[in-house]
């Protein structure tokens, strides 16, 4: 099967020819070519990323998450251009100008957009910012409220 996109009238606007669409956001929507690789297209149907990424996440703050074929990731702009090189285990989407990542010994910190590791990769379990701060854990059971803390921005413990 191959999938399109349809505008609120029922009417075609950009051809079936993707493996996997998903919703626009931002103006941009990932598509899945028939090799599996994503990339992005504007409204008019137009390749904006060509598909060349194993995997990708949505904008958020300018930046979107992208693994490569050797299952490393970073993030790409808006343009396509690569701005944090893929060196990463995983990394999640950008927050009050922090992203988290997690290294290969499977613990996570957070970056900011120059791709500078400003909190180191020492949790097993973090939220995302929120008016300055972060809920992070260093315990493996994370069903129990007090294994948790509060974090700054600069990874200083706070109450």
């Amino acid at each position: 099967y191959r999938c399109g996109y349809v505008d609120v009238t029922g009417r075609l606007v950009i051809p079936c020819v993707w493996k996997e669409p998903w919703p626009f956001q931002e103006g941009l929507a990932r598509v899945q070519d028939e090799s599996g690789k994503i990339g992005m297209i504007d409204q008019s149907g137009k390749s904006i990323i060509p598909c060349v990424w194993k995997s990708m996440g949505d904008f958020s703050e300018g930046l979107a998450g992208v693994q490569d074929e050797n299952g490393k990731c970073g993030f790409i702009d808006k343009t396509g251009k690569i701005v944090i090189p893929c060196q990463w285990m995983n990394v999640w989407s950008f927050c009050e100008g922090l992203a988290v990542v997690q290294d290969f010994n499977k613990r996570l910190g957070f970056i900011n957009k120059s791709g500078e590791l400003v909190i180191p990769c020492r949790w097993k379990k973090v939220n995302y910012f929120q008016n300055g701060r972060a809920k992070v854990s260093d315990s493996k059971n994370f069903l129990l409220q007090d294994e948790w803390v509060y974090i700054d921005k600069e990874g200083r413990i706070v109450p």
